[in-house]
Order: structure tokens, then C-alpha cells, then sequence
């Protein structure tokens, strides 16, 4: 089935708009649909602001099917923003970081300047002094065995995303006794942090709520 849902910005309702039984989705069918939809939101007096999907093939596919501003692959050239749901973006970022062959992201580090290198090893090696060596008597963090080596069908729950991307793991990688001898944990910490902050912001439900970000 595909189902195309509508929400409102500002305090209006969120429903169901169509409800189409397919046998094989593609981008062609898809974008058709969608257009259909858009002009019929603008001949009833409403105004599209964004299009938001998960980040699957046809979902990519048909996102290049649209006009979009040179060098700005999420912005058309009537002015309507085309966006990956946030909730699959932060569980892409956490499986390309535990799938990455020697589980390390290299990543520019704009606060300073300069290139850091976040490592999955520092979160097992967390885990493990927390659950083993000390015998889960002190932790610091909130990270389990399936939030540090998740199976694939463990990967889709975000929970498990969340307790790597939170401020005690940020605050334990960079405190934590047990880890101090790591010189380089820190470009880890900061990785994590930046994730939070990017979380905190695109999470937001509530127009005019205070967000409270990560400070160094």
C-alpha cells in the first residue's frame, strides 16, 4: 500500500490522504501520485511546504525526478524542501558507522577546523567496562549489549539508536575512569555530541519550545 499522509505546520491535524494498493512501487508511479496530491492541496487554498519520506530506492529515485536548485539536491525550484525522515537518518548514521569496516567515521569538525575520527571500539569498550569489569555496580551510561552489537532485525528500534546518541554516553566516553587512557576518545565524544544536538533540533513537536543543545 501507498499511503501518503498529510500534517499540518501550525497546529492543525495530521490524517491520511490516500491509500493506494500497489503490486510493485516505482519512482514513475510514485511521483505521479504525489504531484497529483500537491496540486490538489494548492487548488484547495493550502500550500506545500515539504516533502518527507524514508530514504529507501524509489524514494530516492523519485526525488530526482524533481527540480531542484543547483547544488541544493533538497530544495525545488519552487521553493518546496524534499527531506529524509529524520528517524531513519539517525539509524542510517549509527549502521554506516557499525558497518564501516574498521568501525570509524572520519568527519570535519567545523566548531575547530579540523578532521577527527569517531570510533565505534570506544562505545564496546564502554560497555564492557561498565557490564563486565566493574559488574554493572557503577555506570555512567545507558548502553546494552543491542545498542553496541545489534543484529540486523535489532537495528530498526531508534531506542537502541538513542542510547548511543545521548549525553551520558557523551559525558561517560569522556569522564570514565576506565577510559582515560584513550587519548583520541574525545573526537568520539564530540561526534556524538553533534548527533544529540542535530537530534534535539529536528525532533522538536511543540512551535516555540526551548531546545536545550550540547555545549563543549
Amino acid at each position: 500500500v501507498l499511503g501518503i499522509m498529510l500534517s499540518c505546520l501550525f497546529g492543525g491535524p495530521l490524517f491520511v490522504s490516500k491509500m493506494i494498493p500497489i503490486s510493485k512501487l516505482d519512482s514513475t508511479f510514485l511521483f505521479n501520485h504525489i504531484k497529483v496530491s500537491l496540486d490538489n492541496i494548492e487548488a484547495s487554498g493550502g500550500k506545500v511546504k515539504a516533502i518527507i519520506c524514508d530514504n529507501n530506492r524509489n524514494n530516492q529515485a523519485f526525488f530526482k525526478k524533481i527540480n531542484v536548485v543547483p547544488k541544493k539536491p533538497w530544495l525545488t525550484q519552487d521553493g518546496l524542501f524534499l527531506l529524509f525522515d529524520f528517524v531513519h537518518l539517525l539509524k542510517n548514521i549509527r549502521n554506516n558507522w557499525l558497518t564501516e569496516v574498521m568501525g570509524e567515521l572520519v568527519y570535519f569538525d567545523t566548531d575547530d577546523g579540523t578532521q577527527k575520527t569517531a570510533k565505534w571500539y570506544y562505545l564496546k569498550r564502554l560497555y564492557e567496562i561498565e557490564s563486565k569489569e566493574s559488574k554493572g555496580l557503577v555506570r555512567m551510561s545507558d548502553l546494552t549489549e543491542v545498542s553496541v552489537s545489534p543484529r540486523p532485525c535489532e537495528r530498526q528500534k531508534v531506542s537502541h539508536c538513542l542510547k548511543v546518541f545521548s549525553e551520558k554516553t557523551f559525558t561517560a566516553l569522556l569522564t570514565h575512569p576506565g577510559l582515560s587512557q584513550y587519548k583520541d576518545v574525545e573526537d568520539t565524544a564530540t561526534f556524538i555530541k553533534k548527533v544529540v544536538n542535530w537530534w534535539k533540533i529536528v525532533n522538536v513537536k511543540t512551535k516555540g519550545k526551548e531546545i536545550r543543545l550540547m555545549t563543549p
